[in-house]
């Protein structure tokens, strides 16, 4: 008995991560789709990629007092996309373009 309560708890447990997990990975790929298509947006979070993640940590502490748990575990899963995932392409994107404009600027 007490391995079927144990077995019936895990299930539980897995099922709300999953359920966090997703709703994360839909939060970031909607704040993807925004910075990628919103030009001005673009720039800022080129310019200023790690003030976003305090604002998204700032929203998780929001989010954990009013909100509740499955808000606070989606935003906790897309902040750690935005900093471990998207914030070192945006750097790595910077960085070429940058290089690329010294190469022009050094052939001129």
């Amino acid at each position: 008995m007490r391995t079927i309560i144990f077995i019936v708890c895990m299930l539980i447990c897995l099922l709300a991560i999953t359920e966090w997990t997703i709703f994360g990975l839909l939060t970031l790929a909607g704040l993807i789709g925004l910075i990628e298509n919103i030009k001005w947006l673009k720039w800022i979070v080129y310019r200023l990629s790690a003030p976003i993640d305090i604002l998204i940590f700032v929203a998780t502490i929001i989010a954990t007092a009013s909100l509740g748990v499955t808000i606070t575990a989606s935003l906790t899963i897309a902040s750690i996309g935005f900093t471990f995932g998207y914030r070192p392409w945006i750097q790595a994107q910077r960085a070429k373009q940058i290089a690329k404009n010294k190469q022009y600027k050094h052939r001129l």
